[in-house]
């Protein structure tokens, strides 16, 4: 938000309803206002479809963008997380996309040799079930790109 510039870049905060308007909270009370670059779309993954709602926000797919997408994918489906690469598959031409995800052995339990990760699995996978998918780090690249979800359009 401080950076000198950005204030001309149209900026989409797409998240959960309950996050954003959090954020909006946080944001008022630290600027005393909305930045009027930012649009703040609310939308639950897993129930909604992203893609609409960005349209309904006013998001072009003919716009080349930038999508960062942090700590989101592990919270979500696999419908979920297919409908945000369809997404950005759409997108015009030379967008980009970058992204974190959880391993899919985290979600399963296998090869975790450290009693933290195993802990942190025990509490966000078993009891809370509130991180439900994660990727093969192996096939990850190729499920992406080769004949992945990103050839779905």
């Amino acid at each position: 938000y401080y950076i000198s510039g950005v204030e001309n870049i149209r900026y989409y905060e797409v998240d959960h309803p309950d996050v954003i308007e959090r954020k909006k909270e946080t944001i008022r009370k630290v600027m005393g206002k909305l930045p009027e670059h930012v649009t703040y779309v609310a939308v639950d993954f897993n129930t909604q479809d992203v893609e609409t709602e960005l349209q309904n926000a006013g998001y072009e797919l003919s716009s080349k963008a930038l999508f960062i997408w942090e700590s989101v994918s592990p919270y979500l489906t696999k419908e979920a997380n297919d409908a945000t690469f369809v997404l950005v598959s759409k997108a015009r031409s030379g967008s980009k996309i970058a992204f974190s995800y959880t391993s899919d052995s985290f979600i399963t339990g296998e090869n975790l040799n450290n009693k933290a990760l195993k802990r942190l699995r025990r509490t966000l996978v078993e009891r809370y079930k509130i991180v439900v998918y994660g990727y093969d780090p192996n096939t990850i690249e190729s499920y992406l790109s080769n004949g992945g979800i990103l050839e779905v359009v």
